[in-house]
């Protein structure tokens, strides 16, 4: 089942996937249009008859995420979860396997766990539920095991859509969850502090720590953040600012001619392509078998097209393609990912990191222009 969301609601699905008591993975890709990570996004849920398991984004392969979650924990807390990055550094979904890893060792109870996941879920469903763009695919029967709780999507549908409504009923003083609020008046402000929440929150009103931050530092939902800080900012004793500016660096680029990086060690199917290539004019293919050199390359000729195939991995595809579009002239590129044998898993990590296709080497070299035409590059 693949679609679009003009065509059906992101709600819809979750009602579908929820009444039919479906098991499977359902993935999601969008432009994220708030600043400063305006970049295609994907979002995978996993359901299991019917009821959702996790959901998760690019956030699910790192611990960023529960580092935060955990900032306001003791110490020997933070640690377990830090160490768990260089130990399960082979993990895909570590964020995950990391809730998972620290439930079974009893250094967080059932409840601590259901709590954390339940709220990236809920992070994860208020990015998606107002999408009015975008791509989804599901994924019949492909699940994530061991469960360790499961959470019914017709309750958290309601949670969050009540929860995004909030949200836009502020929208006149918070423009998106990545602005960072900042004390204006402290000494108004403290007749206001009447509560330990409100107290601890101002503590961190340093103008670096955005809204998302703080809803993780607190165990919050975004909502009740912004209802707590929209009357402040309201009679001017807390103001919102941005962390920083994005400006618009891309370079100009002559379009009469589209240069392909291909990262491959396999030389025979980088020729075959290079000699499809060269049978049209404003075509130019590079060929690289070294992460280092392909670097070079990048930041020499800026690519409009990086086609991915190593076998003796020094990187994955999906890492790769991260460090790469975090270079700002290069956000929006296309990264295909061509693999001899399809990996569910390493599909979805790749399509989290904004990798554009996930194809074989035989397709690739069968429909090339077709690709190329899709991807018809302009900056």
């Amino acid at each position: 089942m693949y679609g679009n969301l003009q065509e059906i609601s992101f709600s819809s699905l979750l009602e579908f996937i929820g009444d039919f008591k479906k098991s499977g993975t359902l993935i999601i890709e969008t432009k994220n249009n708030h600043p400063p990570y305006q970049k295609i996004q994907s979002y995978f849920i996993f359901f299991d008859l019917g009821k959702i398991i996790y959901g998760g984004n690019e956030n699910s392969f790192t611990l960023e995420r529960l580092k935060n979650y955990f900032y306001l924990n003791n110490d020997i807390l933070a640690e377990n979860i830090i160490n768990k990055e260089s130990l399960e550094k082979d993990i895909k979904l570590i964020e995950y396997n990391s809730i998972l890893n620290l439930y079974q060792q009893n250094i967080i109870t059932l409840h601590h766990a259901s709590n954390l996941i339940e709220q990236i879920i809920k992070e994860v469903l208020f990015n998606l539920i107002p999408l009015k763009n975008g791509h989804f695919v599901w994924q019949e029967d492909c699940t994530l095991q061991p469960t360790i709780v499961t959470f019914d999507a017709h309750l958290l549908l309601f949670q969050v859509t009540k929860n995004i409504k909030t949200w836009f009923k502020n929208i006149d003083y918070l423009k998106n969850p990545f602005q960072c609020p900042i004390v204006n008046n402290y000494k108004k402000l403290l007749k206001y502090l009447d509560n330990d929440l409100n107290q601890e929150l101002v503590n961190y009103f340093d103008g670096q720590t955005n809204l998302i931050k703080l809803s993780r530092y607190f165990h919050q939902d975004l909502s009740l953040i912004t209802e707590i800080i929209c009357p402040w900012i309201k009679i001017g004793t807390v103001k919102i600012v941005d962390p920083f500016k994005v400006t618009n660096l891309l370079p100009s680029v002559d379009l009469h001619f589209i240069n392909i990086l291909c990262i491959t060690d396999d030389f025979l199917w980088a020729s075959h392509l290079d000699s499809l290539v060269n049978k049209g004019t404003k075509y130019n293919i590079i060929i690289s078998d070294k992460i280092s050199k392909s670097i070079e390359y990048i930041i020499k000729f800026e690519p409009h097209i990086i086609i991915f195939s190593l076998h003796n991995l020094e990187i994955s595809d999906a890492d790769f393609c991260r460090i790469v579009v975090n270079i700002k002239p290069l956000q929006n590129i296309t990264f295909i990912s061509a693999i001899d044998e399809h990996n569910y898993e390493s599909y979805i990590k790749a399509k989290a990191f904004g990798v554009s296709e996930y194809l074989s080497k035989k397709i690739i070299a069968k429909d090339l222009f077709k690709i190329l035409k899709k991807y018809n590059p302009v900056r």
